[in-house]
């Protein structure tokens, strides 16, 4: 699995590949949470998905021998404390349930704790009191911080629901030809997430060129919001282009990552 995006804030491979495996078991335990519709038990996890959930697929002999080097080096290293952890999950029948089990192994419980909680959260979200409870013990500066992320999240959610390649909080395969598209998909997100303002100036931009109702027709034969449209023209015009070109390359592009017979 892709490594790169973990390099950012893991300081070597080993512990790279640890927060990639870590991130493929929460993005496999969401969708096993939203296939089930329900709050998931560790056994509606299938059994072909260990493999990847299980950091490089350890057999039983294996995880067995990362759980003593868990306790014999205080579960600092990656490859020994990502193993443990995703095996409290899978041991676990609820969220608390999986927290108060990677408190019982002990060693360095709050790496360990952090990764089975975020594991667990994706299969069985966190109890409501005891996120209440949780944020009575931070300050409100951090309050807020915590709030104003769930408030961008909702909204980004909302909007990429609304995409094709880009969706916050699952995972989708996109091939190579459609790369720039999802890039333009996330920029066109992450922007409204925050504020109209970039999406209002570059609509403004389109209506220079031609009517909204000419711009309106282009989005709703290619199923995308008009912002999105926008921001599509923009990355691939600019203001020297002929407005024929720029629109024929436009066509080339939505024909090939939105088509309309799709």
């Amino acid at each position: 699995h892709d490594t790169a995006q973990s390099l950012c804030t893991h300081s070597n491979r080993e512990a790279a590949h640890g927060a990639s495996a870590v991130a493929l078991a929460v993005a496999i335990a969401r969708d096993v949470r939203r296939k089930t519709n329900k709050q998931a038990s560790p056994q509606a996890i299938a059994v072909h998905s260990m493999h990847d959930m299980m950091f490089f697929g350890l057999n039983e002999e294996q995880l067995q021998a990362a759980q003593e080097r868990y306790h014999t080096t205080n579960g600092d290293l990656c490859p020994d404390v990502v193993p443990v952890a995703l095996w409290v999950v899978l041991q676990s029948n609820g969220f608390e349930d999986a927290i108060r089990r990677a408190v019982m192994v002990g060693g360095n419980v709050g790496n360990l704790a952090a990764i089975v909680g975020g594991v667990a959260e994706a299969l069985w979200g966190v109890p409501v009191g005891m996120r209440q409870q949780a944020l009575t013990y931070l300050p409100n500066a951090m309050v807020g911080v915590v709030n104003d992320f769930n408030r961008r999240f909702k909204r980004l959610r909302e909007l990429t629901l609304q995409t094709k390649y880009y969706l916050v909080g699952e995972y989708r395969a996109v091939e190579e030809k459609n790369r720039l598209a999802a890039d333009i998909e996330r920029e066109w997100a992450n922007d409204l997430a925050l504020s109209e303002v970039n999406a209002d100036k570059i609509i403004a931009r389109l209506l220079q060129l031609r009517g909204k109702g000419y711009w309106q027709k282009w989005a709703d034969d290619y199923g995308i919001p008009l912002s999105l449209l926008g921001y599509i023209f923009k990355r691939l015009t600019d203001d020297e282009m002929d407005f024929d070109a720029g629109t024929k390359q436009l066509k080339q592009f939505l024909d090939t990552n939105y088509p309309q017979d799709a």
